[in-house]
């Protein structure tokens, strides 16, 4: 579990004739699974505040890759309205906004695709249970929400997905 994702952290490097995405900086990641011994303490808070999910902003146990995925869909949503969802100036009311406020609704806030509203209510559920189960799931949804792939049962997102999003300099790139 990473338990920092934020867009400092998120890199886009050309591999041949493709583009992908790196994760760096695993300084306070966490090793999962019965086997490691690791553990944080409870009430220990780790991560960038803004892109904490409520679980890890109340310093609990229970942090696992959820919470990375929960991080994923605030970069997601910033990159899209171009504001972060969460903000306030003290740590304990940033902290309140993220645990129990109403989530924002991106369209309230910019011009998104029809489906991003729903894909970003689900993507920071507070329940980690009813948030997406992994990071293929999350991804396949957002290709459908923003509109670059129509959602087919099963099927998984590959390269077109990539090939549908403009690239920085191309004709389609405003």
């Amino acid at each position: 579990v990473h338990r920092d994702l934020k867009p400092p952290n998120i890199y886009v490097v050309r591999d041949d004739d493709r583009e992908i995405v790196k994760v760096l900086d695993f300084g306070i990641a966490k090793a999962t699974g019965p086997s490691t011994g690791i553990q944080t303490k409870t009430g220990a808070i780790v991560g960038t505040p803004y892109y904490m999910s409520p679980e890890q902003a109340q310093g609990t146990k229970i942090v696992d890759h959820r919470t990375d995925l929960w991080a994923l869909g605030v970069v997601v949503y910033e990159c899209l309205t171009g504001t972060l969802p969460f903000v306030s100036e003290a740590f304990g009311d940033l902290v309140l906004k993220i645990i129990v406020d109403p989530i924002p609704v991106p369209s309230q806030i910019a011009p998104v695709p029809a489906g991003f509203d729903a894909w970003w209510a689900r993507a920071v559920e507070r329940d980690p249970g009813a948030r997406f189960q992994s990071a293929k799931e999350m991804v396949e949804a957002l290709a459908v929400a923003l509109e670059l792939r129509a959602g087919i049962a099963g099927e998984g997102v590959g390269s077109d997905v990539v090939a549908a999003a403009p690239r920085p300099g191309s004709p389609s790139t405003p």
